[in-house]
């Protein structure tokens, strides 16, 4: 009964924690494979972590009490600089009274003349006299009304002039105190009128004084503290304790990163495992293993199906041949339909990415949709009219950028190639001339329409693809997911955008019927989504760290070639498919090309478990370029292979997992 409850009652361990658990007794120092080759290199690394992960906590430790230290006694002397400089401000406000008091004195006999009154003697004689003459401006009765006017006037502006100078008395007072007390003549001023304020200044001298001495002190036991954590720091020297907070969120960041790196190596490890069958073999491992390949088989979804995104592009296809009568729709209806429109292409993304849309904050991908589908349309606008400017006045590079060859004449060059191919489209789309042969105008809308749009499309993508800082190598699912899913928000977005703009300037002109408003809004948005996720795809799958290196280091051999092909493969193949879909005249030929699309994309989201497409041997062979002699080793070494699969029955188990070594010190 008891067993029965508590087998009822075990708490269940999901996949991923029964992951991490396998992946611990695999790297373990008492690891059943601690003696395997396969496993060898992973095990290094995953040791020498986690003496970087303890090292790192102890310095973090380490420069967290410094760090505290250091901001107590940072603390305690801004407190006695700003008590001393508080101190010396009430002197300052004490010395306003003084002046006050020893002119009131000089001017009652008390105290001898000096030459520092004479400021003070003056504003007043000022004041004295414009009193005076403020007097002499008597009203009389006798005098018309104009002249009573003027006199008024006059006596106004003599007031005015006496206002301002009596304001004057404050600081005149002040100026006169604080020259009394710089030149330290409290006992030239001294007498019964002067003698409290002069008792209240000592006071006030002996509090700053005392200021002084603790800021001094606080001063002193600052820069010892400061010395002290820069010998237990082992680091030259620091400005404050600010700074070293700087330091020690760095080698945080620097532990989350190498916590990052374990839990990456744990599902590699375990991922790796579970293609080893001679694993199998070893008595601790069977049951874990077949229980991990179990729960694998129950957690993987279902593959999911692009009839969706299918069904949105085949009815706005099918709506176009019956929606002749013109919509007119108003500007508030067109924002509900680009809404509508923006939500529901939200909606199809969330169906096939629901472990992304989930983590994500909603507010994110609408504000990114909503925003860049009018971002995007000005993008391109100004993109055409650049490389217009370009071809009328940068066919032959300027006298100031020949010796700018990569920071001016090789954009020159692009934009010049992208202003030649879309004068050429847009002159055969207008009728304007007719194309050379159905192949130079194919280029030609490759090189312009095609090209631009899936570049500004993909750009969210490739803004968070160079904003990537972590190891190639290592990068999450989650990461290539989040590629994948901004390609097609910005694909989404600048469908809508475009829709949104040929409204106002193509179709609300010429009353166009509501099936081309079905045709822009359901099939072209939802296939502007689609071919910018082929392009995404490929830029999170096929292309890894290879675009960074190439561009963002001097490459040899091949490195730069490698790198511009696949840029050119990003948007290549989305860029085909765009033109043929837009050269297509018939509505069955443009149906054919989506339907072409979504089969693409529907396989590639069925590899969406693929990490890396090239293994680490050919990106190592073309970082240093391709040699015959490698092409030639590499041959052997697959026929060698391929022979050797072939055996007796009694020996395929052996030679599977000897293959199986031999494939990891390939690739390693």
């Amino acid at each position: 009964m008891s067993q029965e409850a508590n087998s009822t009652h075990q708490p269940e361990v999901d996949y991923s924690t029964l992951k991490r658990e396998f992946a611990d007794t695999l790297l373990a120092q008492d690891s059943p494979v601690s003696d395997e080759s396969a496993f060898k290199r992973e095990r290094e690394r995953y040791f020498d972590l986690l003496n970087q992960r303890e090292q790192v906590k102890g310095e973090i430790d380490l420069f967290r009490g410094e760090a505290e230290s250091l901001a107590e006694a940072e603390q305690v002397t801004t407190v006695s600089e700003s008590r001393c400089q508080e101190e010396k401000k009430q002197l300052l406000a004490i010395a306003t009274e003084l002046g006050k008091t020893a002119f009131a004195a000089l001017q009652a006999g008390e105290i001898a003349d000096a030459p520092r009154f004479k400021p003070r003697k003056d504003l007043e004689s000022r004041i004295d006299a414009l009193r005076r003459q403020k007097a002499a401006l008597v009203s009389d009765d006798a005098l018309g009304v104009l002249q009573q006017a003027s006199l008024k006037a006059q006596q106004l502006k003599v007031a005015g002039q006496i206002k301002i100078e009596e304001m004057k008395l404050g600081s005149a007072n002040k100026e006169l105190g604080k020259d009394i007390l710089s030149a330290n003549g409290e006992e030239t001023v001294r007498c019964s009128d002067t003698e409290k304020v002069l008792e209240i200044i000592n006071k006030q001298r002996q509090r700053i004084s005392e200021a002084e001495e603790k800021y001094q002190n606080a001063e002193v036991s600052y820069t010892g503290a400061k010395t002290q954590a820069a010998e237990r720091l082992d680091i030259a020297s620091f400005s404050n304790a600010t700074s070293l907070k700087a330091e020690l969120k760095q080698k945080e960041s620097e532990l989350r990163s190498i916590k990052t790196q374990i839990e990456d190596l744990r599902n590699e490890v375990a991922e790796k495992a579970l293609g080893y069958d001679w694993l199998r073999d070893n008595p601790a491992l069977t049951e874990p293993l077949e229980r991990l390949i179990q729960m694998k088989k129950e957690s993987t979804p279902r593959k999911l199906s692009v009839w969706p995104l299918a069904a949105v592009v085949i009815s706005g296809h099918l709506f176009s041949d019956f929606g002749s009568e013109p919509l007119n729709l108003s500007v508030f209806g067109v924002l509900i339909l680009y809404l509508a429109t923006g939500l529901g292409g939200l909606g199809l993304l969330a169906y096939y990415k629901p472990e992304l849309i989930g983590g994500e904050r909603r507010y994110k991908s609408l504000f990114l949709l909503f925003s860049y589908s009018m971002i995007s349309v000005v993008c391109i606008l100004l993109f055409q009219e650049l490389s217009d400017h370009a071809l009328n006045n940068w066919s032959e590079p300027p006298e100031w950028a020949r010796s700018r060859w990569i920071l001016f004449d090789l954009p020159r060059m692009f934009l010049v190639v992208v202003g030649t191919a879309y004068h050429d489209t847009f002159a055969i789309m207008e009728g304007a001339g007719e194309p050379e042969s159905f192949v130079a105008y194919f280029q030609s809308h490759m090189l312009s329409v095609g090209l631009c749009e899936e570049l500004i499309k993909l750009s969210p993508a490739l803004v968070a693809f160079a904003a990537y800082t972590g190891s190639w190598h290592s990068r999450s699912e989650e990461f290539n997911s989040r590629l994948v899913y901004l390609a097609m928000i910005g694909g989404l977005a600048f469908g809508l955008g475009e829709a949104i703009h040929y409204h106002f300037s193509i179709y609300d002109p010429m009353q166009a019927g509501w099936g081309i408003y079905a045709t822009r809004f359901l099939s072209l948005v939802t296939i502007h989504a689609v071919w910018a996720g082929i392009s995404g795809w490929i830029l999170a799958h096929v292309t890894g760290g290879w675009v960074l290196r190439a561009f963002a280091t001097v490459a040899q051999g091949w490195g730069p070639v490698g790198g511009c092909l696949l840029v050119a493969a990003t948007v290549g193949i989305s860029d085909v498919l765009h033109t043929s879909h837009n050269l297509s005249n018939d509505l069955r030929w443009m149906l054919a090309w989506d339907v072409i699309s979504l089969a693409l994309f529907a396989w590639l989201i069925r590899c969406s478990k693929v990490s890396q497409l090239v293994p680490e041997q050919a990106r190592r062979l073309w970082r240093r370029g391709f040699s015959t002699a490698d092409v030639s080793a590499v041959a052997s070494r697959w026929q060698n292979r391929a022979f050797g699969n072939i055996d007796t029955s009694n020996n395929i188990r052996n030679t599977g997992k000897d293959n199986q070594k031999e494939e990891v010190d390939v690739t390693d």
